[in-house]
Protein backbone atom coordinates (compact mmCIF):
# COMPACT_ATOMS: atom_id res chain seq x y z
CA UNK A 1 0.00 0.00 0.00
CA UNK A 2 1.35 3.56 -0.97
CA UNK A 3 1.19 5.74 2.06
CA UNK A 4 -0.13 8.93 0.23
CA UNK A 5 1.46 12.59 1.13
CA UNK A 6 -0.06 15.10 -1.03
CA UNK A 7 3.09 17.62 -2.31
CA UNK A 8 0.40 20.26 -1.37
CA UNK A 9 0.41 19.50 1.98
CA UNK A 10 4.09 19.20 2.42
CA UNK A 11 4.16 23.17 0.45
CA UNK A 12 1.55 24.33 2.85
CA UNK A 13 3.65 22.80 5.93
CA UNK A 14 6.82 24.65 4.76
CA UNK A 15 5.18 28.14 4.76
CA UNK A 16 3.32 27.92 7.58
CA UNK A 17 6.57 26.60 9.49
CA UNK A 18 9.56 28.37 8.12
CA UNK A 19 13.19 27.95 9.24
CA UNK A 20 13.03 29.14 12.36
CA UNK A 21 17.25 28.90 12.71
CA UNK A 22 17.90 31.98 10.89
CA UNK A 23 19.36 35.26 12.87
CA UNK A 24 17.59 38.17 11.44
CA UNK A 25 18.87 41.93 11.37
CA UNK A 26 16.21 44.85 10.87
CA UNK A 27 16.71 48.29 10.94
CA UNK A 28 13.61 51.23 11.43
CA UNK A 29 13.33 54.71 11.18
CA UNK A 30 10.40 55.87 13.07
CA UNK A 31 9.98 59.57 12.72
CA UNK A 32 9.23 61.36 16.14
CA UNK A 33 9.12 58.03 18.32
CA UNK A 34 7.53 60.30 21.62
CA UNK A 35 5.60 58.83 24.45
CA UNK A 36 2.41 60.58 22.58
CA UNK A 37 3.18 58.29 19.58
CA UNK A 38 3.31 55.35 21.77
CA UNK A 39 0.67 55.44 23.32
CA UNK A 40 -1.25 54.62 19.76
CA UNK A 41 -1.86 51.20 20.34
CA UNK A 42 -2.51 50.48 16.93
CA UNK A 43 1.21 51.95 16.64
CA UNK A 44 2.73 49.64 18.97
CA UNK A 45 0.85 46.97 17.49
CA UNK A 46 2.33 47.34 13.69
CA UNK A 47 5.82 47.58 15.52
CA UNK A 48 5.21 44.76 17.04
CA UNK A 49 4.38 42.81 14.38
CA UNK A 50 7.52 43.74 12.94
CA UNK A 51 10.20 43.70 15.07
CA UNK A 52 9.45 40.20 16.70
CA UNK A 53 10.39 39.04 13.27
CA UNK A 54 13.82 40.17 14.32
CA UNK A 55 16.60 39.60 16.59
CA UNK A 56 18.45 42.30 16.81
CA UNK A 57 16.79 45.95 15.52
CA UNK A 58 17.63 49.51 15.33
CA UNK A 59 15.36 51.99 15.64
CA UNK A 60 16.15 55.21 14.62
CA UNK A 61 13.88 58.58 15.69
CA UNK A 62 13.34 57.57 19.26
CA UNK A 63 12.86 61.31 20.91
CA UNK A 64 12.03 60.20 24.54
CA UNK A 65 13.23 56.48 26.30
CA UNK A 66 10.17 56.35 28.49
CA UNK A 67 8.51 55.79 24.59
CA UNK A 68 10.15 52.50 24.51
CA UNK A 69 8.70 50.91 27.50
CA UNK A 70 5.21 50.36 25.96
CA UNK A 71 6.61 48.75 23.09
CA UNK A 72 9.42 46.37 25.02
CA UNK A 73 5.83 45.38 27.04
CA UNK A 74 3.98 44.48 24.03
CA UNK A 75 6.99 42.42 22.53
CA UNK A 76 7.79 40.94 25.39
CA UNK A 77 3.53 39.86 25.95
CA UNK A 78 3.61 39.13 21.90
CA UNK A 79 6.34 36.52 22.56
CA UNK A 80 6.60 33.85 25.25
CA UNK A 81 9.30 32.51 23.70
CA UNK A 82 11.83 35.46 23.82
CA UNK A 83 12.63 38.64 25.84
CA UNK A 84 13.26 41.65 24.09
CA UNK A 85 15.99 44.25 25.66
CA UNK A 86 17.12 47.87 25.02
CA UNK A 87 20.48 49.33 24.40
CA UNK A 88 20.21 53.20 23.58
CA UNK A 89 22.43 55.67 22.65
CA UNK A 90 22.80 59.30 24.38
CA UNK A 91 20.23 61.92 23.19
CA UNK A 92 22.20 62.96 20.15
CA UNK A 93 21.71 66.29 17.41
CA UNK A 94 22.36 69.89 17.98
CA UNK A 95 18.55 70.69 17.70
CA UNK A 96 17.51 70.35 21.22
CA UNK A 97 13.99 70.30 20.28
CA UNK A 98 15.27 67.33 17.77
CA UNK A 99 17.40 65.09 19.84
CA UNK A 100 17.30 61.41 19.06
CA UNK A 101 18.53 58.04 20.38
CA UNK A 102 19.93 55.36 18.17
CA UNK A 103 18.53 52.04 20.03
CA UNK A 104 19.23 48.82 19.55
CA UNK A 105 16.22 46.35 20.66
CA UNK A 106 17.55 42.47 20.39
CA UNK A 107 16.58 39.00 21.70
CA UNK A 108 18.32 37.77 25.01
CA UNK A 109 17.87 34.12 24.13
CA UNK A 110 19.81 34.29 20.83
CA UNK A 111 22.22 37.36 20.98
CA UNK A 112 24.53 38.99 23.91
CA UNK A 113 25.20 42.54 23.96
CA UNK A 114 29.38 42.45 24.55
CA UNK A 115 29.91 45.97 23.95
CA UNK A 116 28.94 50.14 23.35
CA UNK A 117 30.81 52.74 21.99
CA UNK A 118 29.62 56.00 21.10
CA UNK A 119 31.63 57.60 18.17
CA UNK A 120 32.35 61.36 19.21
CA UNK A 121 32.73 63.64 16.11
CA UNK A 122 31.61 67.20 15.02
CA UNK A 123 31.69 65.83 11.30
CA UNK A 124 28.24 63.98 12.09
CA UNK A 125 25.00 65.59 13.72
CA UNK A 126 23.82 62.50 14.92
CA UNK A 127 27.38 60.29 15.58
CA UNK A 128 27.23 56.59 15.24
CA UNK A 129 26.74 54.63 18.45
CA UNK A 130 28.73 51.65 17.73
CA UNK A 131 27.20 48.11 19.30
CA UNK A 132 28.76 45.18 19.97
CA UNK A 133 27.14 41.51 19.52
CA UNK A 134 27.75 38.06 20.48
CA UNK A 135 25.44 34.91 19.75
CA UNK A 136 26.19 30.99 19.29
CA UNK A 137 23.38 31.06 16.83
CA UNK A 138 25.76 32.28 13.65
CA UNK A 139 28.42 31.44 11.69
CA UNK A 140 30.12 34.50 13.01
CA UNK A 141 31.04 34.44 16.92
CA UNK A 142 30.66 38.46 16.92
CA UNK A 143 29.89 41.49 15.27
CA UNK A 144 29.76 44.70 15.18
CA UNK A 145 26.44 47.28 14.27
CA UNK A 146 27.11 50.86 13.53
CA UNK A 147 23.71 52.70 13.13
CA UNK A 148 23.62 56.27 11.21
CA UNK A 149 20.89 58.23 10.35
CA UNK A 150 22.35 60.96 8.63
CA UNK A 151 21.26 64.66 7.89
CA UNK A 152 20.32 65.03 4.52
CA UNK A 153 21.92 67.69 3.33
CA UNK A 154 24.93 66.38 4.62
CA UNK A 155 24.44 62.98 3.37
CA UNK A 156 27.28 62.23 1.35
CA UNK A 157 30.11 63.70 3.93
CA UNK A 158 28.58 61.78 6.71
CA UNK A 159 28.61 58.52 4.90
CA UNK A 160 31.93 58.99 3.66
CA UNK A 161 33.24 60.11 7.53
CA UNK A 162 31.48 56.56 7.88
CA UNK A 163 35.07 54.60 7.03
CA UNK A 164 36.83 56.51 9.75
CA UNK A 165 34.14 55.58 11.82
CA UNK A 166 35.34 52.09 11.00
CA UNK A 167 38.61 52.51 12.09
CA UNK A 168 38.27 53.57 15.14
CA UNK A 169 35.80 51.01 15.88
CA UNK A 170 38.11 48.57 14.31
CA UNK A 171 41.10 49.83 16.54
CA UNK A 172 38.99 49.19 20.01
CA UNK A 173 37.90 46.26 19.49
CA UNK A 174 39.41 44.57 16.40
CA UNK A 175 36.49 43.24 14.85
CA UNK A 176 36.39 43.12 11.38
CA UNK A 177 32.90 41.99 11.73
CA UNK A 178 31.32 45.67 10.88
CA UNK A 179 27.73 46.31 9.34
CA UNK A 180 26.60 49.66 8.98
CA UNK A 181 22.99 50.33 8.77
CA UNK A 182 20.42 53.01 9.52
CA UNK A 183 18.58 56.14 7.64
CA UNK A 184 22.12 57.40 5.16
CA UNK A 185 19.31 59.33 2.58
CA UNK A 186 21.66 57.65 0.25
CA UNK A 187 19.85 58.64 -2.70
CA UNK A 188 17.88 60.65 -5.04
CA UNK A 189 19.08 64.33 -4.74
CA UNK A 190 20.71 64.03 -1.54
CA UNK A 191 23.42 61.18 -2.57
CA UNK A 192 23.75 61.39 -6.84
CA UNK A 193 26.08 58.71 -8.64
CA UNK A 194 28.79 61.57 -9.58
CA UNK A 195 28.71 61.90 -6.05
CA UNK A 196 29.79 58.49 -4.77
CA UNK A 197 33.76 58.85 -5.78
CA UNK A 198 33.73 61.35 -2.98
CA UNK A 199 32.40 58.70 -0.58
CA UNK A 200 35.07 56.08 0.85
CA UNK A 201 32.36 53.22 1.49
CA UNK A 202 31.80 53.26 -2.06
CA UNK A 203 35.20 53.58 -3.77
CA UNK A 204 36.51 51.09 -1.28
CA UNK A 205 35.67 47.49 -2.81
CA UNK A 206 36.50 46.25 1.31
CA UNK A 207 32.54 47.53 1.55
CA UNK A 208 29.81 45.79 -0.01
CA UNK A 209 26.03 47.33 -0.07
CA UNK A 210 23.36 44.94 0.55
CA UNK A 211 20.52 47.39 -0.35
CA UNK A 212 21.09 48.15 -3.94
CA UNK A 213 20.50 51.74 -5.35
CA UNK A 214 17.24 50.15 -6.97
CA UNK A 215 15.66 49.16 -3.66
CA UNK A 216 12.89 51.85 -3.05
CA UNK A 217 12.93 52.19 0.90
CA UNK A 218 9.88 54.55 0.86
CA UNK A 219 6.58 54.09 1.35
CA UNK A 220 4.87 57.12 -0.13
CA UNK A 221 4.36 57.37 -3.88
CA UNK A 222 5.33 60.30 -3.88
CA UNK A 223 9.23 59.36 -3.18
CA UNK A 224 11.09 55.81 -4.94
CA UNK A 225 14.38 56.75 -2.74
CA UNK A 226 16.84 53.94 -1.69
CA UNK A 227 17.48 56.35 1.89
CA UNK A 228 18.21 53.14 4.12
CA UNK A 229 21.03 51.00 3.64
CA UNK A 230 23.04 48.45 5.19
CA UNK A 231 26.67 48.08 4.02
CA UNK A 232 29.34 45.27 5.60
CA UNK A 233 33.26 45.27 5.56
CA UNK A 234 35.40 42.22 4.36
CA UNK A 235 34.67 39.36 2.78
CA UNK A 236 34.43 36.80 6.00
CA UNK A 237 31.54 38.65 7.32
CA UNK A 238 30.23 39.21 3.64
CA UNK A 239 30.71 35.19 3.55
CA UNK A 240 28.07 35.06 6.46
CA UNK A 241 25.42 36.49 5.28
CA UNK A 242 22.65 34.56 3.75
CA UNK A 243 22.45 35.12 -0.12
CA UNK A 244 19.29 37.20 -1.32
CA UNK A 245 18.44 37.94 2.28
CA UNK A 246 18.80 41.73 2.83
CA UNK A 247 15.58 42.87 1.82
CA UNK A 248 12.86 45.92 2.02
CA UNK A 249 10.29 44.32 4.13
CA UNK A 250 7.05 45.54 3.10
CA UNK A 251 4.37 45.66 6.30
CA UNK A 252 2.00 46.74 4.16
CA UNK A 253 2.01 43.27 1.82
CA UNK A 254 2.50 41.01 4.48
CA UNK A 255 -0.33 42.41 6.97
CA UNK A 256 -2.80 43.87 4.75
CA UNK A 257 -2.31 47.38 5.63
CA UNK A 258 -3.17 50.47 4.17
CA UNK A 259 -0.20 52.93 3.29
CA UNK A 260 -2.25 55.82 4.36
CA UNK A 261 -1.77 53.77 7.81
CA UNK A 262 1.42 53.09 7.43
CA UNK A 263 2.71 56.29 7.20
CA UNK A 264 1.47 57.43 10.46
CA UNK A 265 4.15 54.59 11.47
CA UNK A 266 6.89 55.72 9.67
CA UNK A 267 7.43 56.66 6.12
CA UNK A 268 10.19 54.71 5.58
CA UNK A 269 10.28 50.73 4.88
CA UNK A 270 12.59 48.16 7.39
CA UNK A 271 15.23 47.00 6.29
CA UNK A 272 16.22 43.06 6.98
CA UNK A 273 18.86 40.80 6.60
CA UNK A 274 19.74 37.28 7.63
CA UNK A 275 23.43 35.94 8.84
CA UNK A 276 23.86 32.42 8.37
CA UNK A 277 22.69 29.74 10.99
CA UNK A 278 25.18 27.70 13.05
CA UNK A 279 22.41 25.51 14.10
CA UNK A 280 23.97 21.95 12.65
CA UNK A 281 21.74 18.88 11.47
CA UNK A 282 21.60 17.05 14.27
CA UNK A 283 19.75 20.13 15.87
CA UNK A 284 17.64 21.27 13.37
CA UNK A 285 13.92 21.87 13.75
CA UNK A 286 12.05 18.53 14.57
CA UNK A 287 9.32 19.47 11.70
CA UNK A 288 12.06 19.54 9.22
CA UNK A 289 12.93 15.56 10.23
CA UNK A 290 9.22 14.77 10.34
CA UNK A 291 9.13 16.60 6.50
CA UNK A 292 12.12 14.54 5.45
CA UNK A 293 10.35 11.25 6.78
CA UNK A 294 6.99 11.80 5.02
CA UNK A 295 8.70 12.97 2.19
CA UNK A 296 10.81 9.43 2.01
CA UNK A 297 7.65 7.64 2.58
CA UNK A 298 5.53 8.90 -0.44
CA UNK A 299 8.81 8.25 -3.03
CA UNK A 300 8.98 4.60 -1.61
CA UNK A 301 5.82 3.16 -0.37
Amino acid sequence: MRLYVPHGLLLMVVLLFPDTNCFRICSYNIPQFNTAKSSDYNIIHTLTQVLTRCDVSLLMGVQELAALKPLLAALNRYSEKYTYEPVSSKALGTDPKNLEHYTFIYRTQTVNLTGEHQYQSADFVRPPFAVRFQSNKTHVPDFVLIPLHSEPTKAVQEIDKLYDVFMEVYEKWENQNVMFLGDFHAGCAYVTRADKKDIRLFSNTSFSWLISDRMDTTVTDQMDCPYDRMVVYGTSFLQQIKPFSANVFNPIKTFKLQPSWLVKVSDHYPLEVELKSSVTLPHASPLYFLLLILHFLYLTL
